[in-house]
Order: C-alpha cells, then sequence, then structure tokens
C-alpha cells in the first residue's frame, strides 16, 4: 500500500513550481524542480529527501530506489566522511572542544567516544548536528549536481530534525511499527537500552508522518516495500 499525504503547504507551494498528478483516488500537489539553495544553480529533476524511524526501512528503500535508476546517498555516509577527514573541519573543531584524545592515533574522530558524549548530552549533540548539519548538505549538493539521469534519492535520518524539508521536490518517510524496528535493531546487535536512547534523540515517527509528503509503510516482507518504491518511482516518472 502507498500513502499519500496532503499536498505541499503553501510556503513550499510558492517556493517551487507545481505540477499536479493523479493516482487512483489521490490528488497530490508534486513539484518536479528545485532551487536546492536560493544561490545555487536550477535543478530540473527531482530531488526526493527519504527519511523515517530508526529500524523503519529506509536504508532498503533506498537500495530499490538505487535499482530503479535514481542516484542515491546517504547522510550518515557523508557524515563518515567528515569524521574520517585528517585535520579536517570536524576533526579540528572537536579536538578543540573536548582534545586531542577525541581522536584516533591516526587523526581520525573517534566516533565511539563521541557518541558517549553526545548521547549522554542533549546540549552537545546539538553542538555537533550545527558542525556536522552544513558541511554534510554542502556535499550532497555537490553531489547531487554531478549526478545525470532521473532525479536523485537523498536518506536523512535527521531531515527534518535538521530543518531541511524546504531543499526537496518531496519528502518519503518509511514507517514501520515500533516492534518490528525494535526487533531489527536488535537482531543487529543492538542492546534495547541504547535503542531507547537513539529513538528519543529523534522526532516521533508519527510526527515524520504528518510533515512528509509520502509515505511507505514496511510492516511487511521486502517485497512489499519494493513495490511501493515502484509505484512511487513510475508516479514522478510520470510527472
Amino acid at each position: 500500500m502507498l500513502l499519500f499525504h496532503a499536498s505541499l503547504n503553501g510556503d513550499r507551494a510558492k517556493r517551487f513550481g507545481i505540477l499536479s498528478i493523479n493516482l487512483t483516488k489521490h490528488s497530490v500537489d508534486r513539484t518536479l524542480g528545485l532551487n536546492v539553495h536560493a544561490d545555487d544553480v536550477r535543478v530540473e529533476s527531482p530531488f526526493i529527501g527519504l527519511t523515517g524511524g530508526m529500524g523503519g526501512g529506509k536504508t532498503l528503500a533506498l537500495k530499490f530506489f538505487r535499482e530503479l535508476g535514481w542516484q542515491t546517498m546517504d547522510a550518515d555516509s557523508l557524515a563518515r566522511e567528515l569524521y574520517e577527514e585528517v585535520g579536517g573541519k570536524v576533526a579540528t573543531a572537536i579536538a578543540a572542544r573536548w582534545g586531542a584524545k577525541m581522536l584516533l592515533p591516526d587523526g581520525r574522530v573517534d566516533k565511539r567516544a563521541l557518541a558517549e558524549i553526545i548521547l549522554s548530552d542533549n546540549d552537545e549533540m546539538r553542538w555537533v548536528e550545527e558542525l556536522t548539519h552544513p558541511l554534510i548538505w554542502e556535499k550532497a549538493v555537490l553531489v547531487r549536481k554531478a549526478g545525470t539521469g532521473m532525479g536523485t534519492v537523498f536518506e536523512v535520518p535527521l531531515l527534518f530534525e535538521a530543518g531541511w524539508e524546504t531543499g526537496f521536490s518531496a519528502v518519503v518517510a518509511v514507517f514501520a511499527e515500533d516492534k518490528a524496528r525494535r526487533i531489527r535493531l536488535e537482531n543487529r546487535g543492538m542492546p534495547p537500552g541504547r535503542v531507547e536512547k537513539l529513538w528519543r534523540c529523534q522526532k516521533p515517527q508519527e510526527q515524520k508522518l504528518v510533515l512528509a509528503d509520502f509515505v511507505l509503510v514496511n510492516n511487511a516482507s521486502a517485497g512489499l516495500l519494493k513495490q511501493q518504491c515502484e509505484s512511487l518511482s513510475r508516479l514522478i516518472k510520470a510527472g
């Protein structure tokens, strides 16, 4: 089942050129062009934000979109690149704030040590986010501009938390019931206590569903999720 939310709100509708697409009983306003940023060149192919709660199936959905011909990228990988840049902005700033002990012998950020700090202190987490989010977005824009083809899907776990929703043609949220998400995360070796702690760092799933333009439901098999991705991809292509 592919669910559709209400059309873009007034502010987004004014900012983006709107194209109306009809599907069965639903009529959804959608934009297929994007001003990535006020001072960036116009991008004509769609730029789709993909988000959702931990364990919901975002990465699997991203894989399906890639197989369908979309350029794909994910914020976690871009962040990892920043943490691994020896002498880069992130490593330098983190060492200045907490000392050289936050760096590994080769100069990369010790992500395990960093996680211990930010998962226990919301202020420190916000500081890291304010440091890294703009740099991640800059990297994403460069990758986006270099891409060719039908468009780009960008997986961003903290998309709404970062306030990036207006930077996309449309936002897709992947939803799964908490029980299913918990089982998936624990099967990956994540302790139950850590699951709860990480969930508290994100907006509740229900809020993301309300804010998203499209919702993919991942409570059953991977095959059903793939069918939904195929349906949404056809919808955007048809526009």
